[in-house]
């Protein structure tokens, strides 16, 4: 007799473990249950799930599970299922760049709502749009930490939409979300706080997707010139990193007010060239450079500062609010 149980358990770990990210299985039923159910913690799920599901209703907890798996994959891993539509993977791979997981829960109900065709693909995409941007703020930007209540919101917020009868409930439930998450932004004195410590140099690499990420996310905003294929672009420190000094220290030039992206020839033109020298050809190839940066042939610290203080104002109020 063919074990039906088994080979279905078999099929979602194949699409878990087929993943090129390191995803286990445990923290998908966690996710998967917190997103219909409770927002139970890891350590407490498997008793509460092995004490609330018995032989009459195994066969359907194990079919949610089997239509779950390539959605929770998915989150992790956006070109799994969703590289033909470059908002969900712009939102769900930011997310994964501010290794975030708080908000799984909430996401999984919300795709699986969109398998269900019980909210419109733009519902889906200005939910997720949110939660990167409350994301590039709470996490990205000032590390907030969260006592419970943030992963309390959005398995509630999952739990919801999961319940919701049609697309009049369900927009419903993601106002709800939207209106929680403009009440916990951060204080404007925390997030820029926060941004002038957003830096990335040969010596601080850690924030490095982060950085890129912000970079291309202000420079489409201002309509910039992108010049070459977005995932060429490279950061160039307008400010020479070979000249870091006590004056000019590693924190400073790191930071993104002396950043930009430019293509790959464009950087090996300019190298460690003096400021002036890099703005000429900057200009010549077409590229915009901040207001403040052009009546200047030598970048000070407090230039790098004030314009580091002008993309912070502008990214909190424009580029990410929620």
């Amino acid at each position: 007799m063919v074990d039906k149980a088994k080979l279905k358990w078999e099929d979602i770990l194949k699409v878990i473990d087929g993943s090129s990210v390191d995803l286990h299985a445990d923290n998908f039923i966690v996710h998967s249950w917190q997103s219909r159910f409770d927002a139970v913690t890891k350590g407490k799920a498997f008793k509460k799930i092995r004490s609330t599901i018995k032989q009459k209703n195994a066969k359907k907890h194990l079919d949610d599970l089997l239509s779950d798996a390539p959605l929770w994959r998915a989150i992790f891993e956006p070109s799994y299922k969703y590289s033909d539509d470059s908002s969900i993977f712009r939102s769900l791979s930011a997310l994964r760049d501010f290794r975030v997981v708080q908000p799984v829960p909430g996401i999984l109900s919300l795709l699986r709502a969109l398998e269900q065709k019980k909210v419109k693909p733009k519902k889906v995409r200005h939910s997720l749009q949110a939660i990167e941007r409350f994301h590039f703020g709470f996490t990205a930007v000032t590390s907030s930490r969260s006592s419970g209540g943030i992963s309390g919101m959005y398995s509630s917020f999952g739990r919801k939409l999961y319940e919701a009868k049609d697309t009049n409930e369900v927009s419903d439930v993601v106002k709800e979300l939207i209106s929680k998450l403009k009440d916990r932004v951060p204080s404007q004195s925390e997030y820029d706080a926060g941004f002038e410590q957003l830096i990335y140099t040969k010596e601080s690499t850690a924030q490095r997707k982060v950085v890129r990420y912000a970079l291309l996310q202000i420079a489409k905003f201002e309509e910039q010139a992108l010049i070459g294929e977005t995932d060429e672009l490279t950061i160039e420190h307008l400010y020479p990193q070979a000249n870091i000094s006590h004056e000019m220290p590693n924190e400073v030039v790191g930071q993104l007010g002396n950043l930009m992206l430019v293509d790959a020839k464009t950087n090996e033109k300019l190298k460690d060239k003096p400021f002036g020298e890099k703005k000429a050809i900057l200009l010549e190839k077409g590229y915009n450079l901040p207001e403040l940066f052009l009546d200047a042939d030598i970048l000070t610290r407090e230039l790098i500062e004030e314009n580091t203080k002008r993309l912070s104002e502008l990214s909190r109020n424009e580029v990410w609010k929620v």
